[in-house]
């Protein structure tokens, strides 16, 4: 009977663990996406201000969702 509740309880976290790295996953892209969106939106001279061009746009919004997942994963203690 305990190794029941063990695996029970095993395939709850594991669920949960499912659960938290779906939501950090769709979370960092909404980072990546609004990333995109707004630095689409500056001009050519804008862009360059701030060390960019219209290339590296793609590049930054990934370094974004990166940096958001790797956010994600301390705020819920590693699991994600």
């Amino acid at each position: 009977m305990t190794a029941i509740t063990m695996a029970a309880d095993k395939i709850g976290w594991t669920l949960m663990d499912f659960y938290k790295k779906t939501q950090a996953h769709f979370k960092a892209k909404a980072v990546q996406k609004r990333t995109i969106r707004e630095l689409s939106r500056l001009n050519d001279r804008e862009l360059k201000d701030v060390g960019l061009h219209k290339g590296m746009i793609g590049h930054a919004a990934w370094e974004s969702y990166r940096i958001e997942l790797e956010n994600q994963t301390r705020k819920y203690g590693g699991v994600v």
